[in-house]
């Protein structure tokens, strides 16, 4: 959004869609059909790539996220993983509760495929995030260290939780303070979750 508007475009942003293949969505309609879970249900995920652990938000925080939003019956959860993150997932569900199940193992399209059948998505700065934008999944972005600015997800549809301290964004990998991210509540992200589930909607 930034550079177009410094080579002097100031015109809209074009809204940006992508579709899936039939047989990501077959793949995903059998997962849901098999695991059963009742809408509406809001995909986590708290995970980033190995290089990137310094933007993820505590997961014990998500872990209490999810089980106020499972326990008050506002929606499932369904948790999202990658190749080296399933034991963390697993632990992550079972923090969750009753209400949160564990996502099944996917490639990128059926991952679109998946998302586009949440109600919303919640989780940090990452490719997944911008993949939710992308099947227009309602996204709950929570920031720290990196340019919101930059990195956030762009639309009406989406929400986004992130501290205004000094230090960010810095992108300082070995920072061992973050109150960026240390400083954003359980409280202040579960009232984001809801005026998202309430107002916001598909873009």
């Amino acid at each position: 959004m930034l550079f177009p508007r410094y080579l002097g475009i100031n015109g809209p942003i074009p809204e940006v869609r992508l579709d899936v293949t039939s047989e990501a969505e077959a793949y995903i309609d059998r997962f849901f059909a098999g695991t059963r879970i009742d809408p509406p249900v809001f995909a986590v995920n708290p995970f980033s790539s190995k290089g990137s652990r310094f933007k993820r938000w505590d997961i014990e925080r998500y872990g209490e996220l999810i089980g106020r939003i499972t326990r008050e019956g506002i929606a499932r959860a369904l948790v999202l993983w990658g190749p080296g993150e399933e034991e963390e997932a697993r632990r992550l569900k079972q923090i969750g509760g009753d209400g949160a199940f564990l996502a099944c193992p996917t490639s990128v399209p059926q991952l679109l495929a998946l998302l586009k059948k949440v109600d919303m998505y919640i989780g940090g700065d990452t490719g997944v995030m911008h993949l939710a934008v992308f099947g227009g999944t309602p996204v709950l972005a929570i920031f720290g260290p990196t340019d919101h600015k930059i990195n956030g997800p762009f639309g009406p549809a989406h929400r986004l939780v992130r501290k205004d301290v000094p230090c960010s964004p810095c992108k300082n990998k070995k920072c061992r303070d973050r109150h960026c991210l240390a400083e954003i509540t359980v409280d202040e992200v579960f009232e984001a979750v809801l005026d998202l589930h309430s107002h916001g909607g598909r873009n």
